[in-house]
């Protein structure tokens, strides 16, 4: 029971640590940065300072990772199974599709909050660049190092599902500042992420993160595209059966990732 306990409290100390870091490192550049982008509201100068942000946490994780070597560098090495990669790639398209009813939640309840054209954002060149190398590219191997790494290893004494439960809670906490209707997709990420995570190598996990993230991208990069298609459909029969679908779809990719030989 003590070293079951121990486990929580090293995860908690983890989570609390990384919390605080990124905080500090938010509130600096939000001084250096941020502040003068925020008084002339200059998005370009938000979208560089996540990068920046981003690159500083990957160099403190890196450090502290080199100190206590908590991450297995057989578990950053890709095997090339072009199969399971597809799996991956099938997994991560089908869950965005499915989760959107609760990301749109709002919108379905009410379909007048849809963004009319005239109000619609269009980001410049270089803020998608920025976009891209910070959610695509740079958090996904942040988070899945913490949470899916340090974390999980940190809970090596607790039981799978409590392990996979628990760091997803975390990794929900760390981006409380969102709605409700998206701390519940990210909820559920977390929960595939661990497993995938616990089941194969922490490298899928990232993969799959940075999959899903990059659709995530897509849709925000061809956003005027996007809610066109989603006016059409004014969450009706042809909305719900694709989600049906999808849903469907996703739930058989899974379950042959569930069943495919580990590459480890």
């Amino acid at each position: 029971m003590k070293k079951i306990l121990a486990n929580y409290k090293k995860a908690i100390i983890i989570f609390i640590s990384f919390f605080i870091i990124s905080r500090l490192v938010t509130i600096i550049l939000f001084f250096t940065i941020d502040y003068n982008s925020f008084l002339s509201d200059s998005s370009y100068s938000f979208a560089l300072s996540d990068v920046i942000y981003s690159i500083i946490m990957l160099i403190i994780i890196a450090y502290f990772d080199k100190k206590n070597k908590t991450v297995n560098k057989t578990d950053l090495s890709y095997d090339k199974n072009y199969s399971f990669l597809l799996l991956l790639i099938l997994g991560s398209i089908l869950f965005r599709v499915c989760i959107d009813p609760i990301i749109r939640l709002d919108e379905i309840l009410n379909i007048s909050n849809l963004p009319a054209e005239d109000q619609r954002i269009n980001k410049t060149v270089y803020e998608n660049i920025f976009i891209f190398l910070d959610v695509v590219l740079l958090a996904p191997i942040i988070e899945e190092i913490v949470f899916r790494g340090y974390i999980l290893n940190a809970l090596n004494k607790i039981k799978f599902n409590s392990k996979i439960l628990l760091s997803s809670l975390l990794f929900t906490l760390i981006h409380v500042p969102l709605e409700l209707t998206s701390l519940i997709p990210v909820f559920i990420l977390g929960v595939i992420l661990g497993y995938i995570a616990m089941r194969f190598k922490l490298i899928y996990a990232i993969i799959f993160h940075a999959l899903y993230n990059l659709i995530w991208f897509i849709i925000d990069f061809n956003s005027n595209d996007y809610w066109d298609l989603i006016s059409s459909l004014n969450f009706r029969y042809t909305y719900w059966g694709l989600v049906l679908i999808c849903l469907s779809a996703f739930l058989l990719v899974f379950k042959k990732i569930h069943h495919k030989k580990s590459p480890i």
